[in-house]
């Protein structure tokens, strides 16, 4: 039996008063490449599933009754800074109602603040930084042979960009989004912009062969 694991884009907030789904006009490109390399990699094992909340008008409770429905054993979450109250409000509730799921938390906020998984201790386990197609995917293999894990982990710079499949487009609804397709050429930025969070993720820059 494949162990479920569900990736979810959360929205901006999902209290009272503030909207549910946001203007977003291209696929959750980062979610799509994860999903893909754990469903390649370790399909005998694993099934990972895209739910891009930040697109959809779901409510808490209706993310339950899909947790219900789907019964995950780890939920991953992503986070800009701006999505960062969303994925809070979220972990609180699958914490309170799913107490035996495991929750972890990417992206760029939490990659340069990695020091936030202390101060949410209680609602987030696990966090990978950086680029977390391996390290996220052996993680959870790991999970599943009852193995211990770091709670905060690097995640390992993939250096060749043609390893990692392609993104699986059948994981989300596809007609959401603009009739615009997100494509990934390279990753890594040789800068030091202090506005911008590339720097703590990976300064290698690297491509993939067109």
């Amino acid at each position: 039996m494949r162990n479920k694991v569900l990736l979810i884009n959360p929205p901006l907030y999902f209290s009272q008063g503030y909207p549910h789904a946001i203007d977003v006009s291209v696929p959750p490109l980062g979610l799509l490449y994860l999903a893909s390399y754990i469903n390649f990699h370790h399909k005998k094992e694993l099934k990972a599933e895209v739910i891009d909340v930040a697109v959809s008008d779901y409510s808490l409770q209706a993310i339950g009754q899909i947790i219900k429905r789907k019964r995950p054993f780890v939920l991953g979450l992503t986070s800009m800074t701006p999505q960062l109250q969303g994925a809070i409000e979220l972990a609180t509730f699958v914490k309170t109602n799913f107490p035996q799921i495991k929750i972890f938390l990417g992206g760029p906020h939490v990659s340069a603040d990695p020091g936030l998984l202390k101060r949410f201790s209680k609602i987030f386990d696990y966090a990978v930084t950086g680029e977390a197609e391996k390290t996220f995917s052996d993680s959870l293999v790991k999970l599943t042979r009852n193995k211990r894990i770091p709670r905060i982990q690097a995640g390992e710079v993939v250096t060749n960009l043609d390893s990692l499949p392609f993104p699986d487009h059948k994981l989300i609804e596809r007609s959401k989004y603009s009739q615009y397709e997100s494509m990934m050429f390279s990753r890594g930025c040789p800068f030091l912009c202090y506005y911008c969070s590339r720097p703590s993720i990976s300064r290698l820059v690297r491509y993939r062969s067109v």
